[in-house]
């Protein structure tokens, strides 16, 4: 048992709906499957690593003002086209 503090719902294109919360004291996030029940919690170690494989250090082509830059913007406007062209990730538990 542990004391979670809620933090909204979501839904994904395919209709699942999702508990979002963080844990206490620790604020680790959480998702909770609504339909299944389970719960999977990613502490900011792994957020870290996840966003480093992302590829979070490299140098972006966009501005001084941070903005992505026009291609990334593309991909964004059509998921199904990134989704089908990326390569699948690893999640490490």
């Amino acid at each position: 048992m542990f004391l979670r503090q809620y933090v909204g719902e979501c839904e994904d294109q395919e209709g699942h709906k999702y508990e979002l919360a963080m844990t206490l004291p620790s604020q680790n996030m959480m998702v909770r499957s609504q339909a299944a029940g389970r719960t999977f919690i990613l502490t900011w170690e792994c957020v870290m690593d996840l966003a480093k494989q992302a590829g979070i250090d490299e140098p972006t082509q966009s501005g001084s003002d941070g903005l992505p830059a026009p291609s990334t913007l593309e991909t964004q406007a059509n998921p199904a086209q990134s989704e089908r062209d990326a390569p699948s990730a690893e999640v490490k538990r």
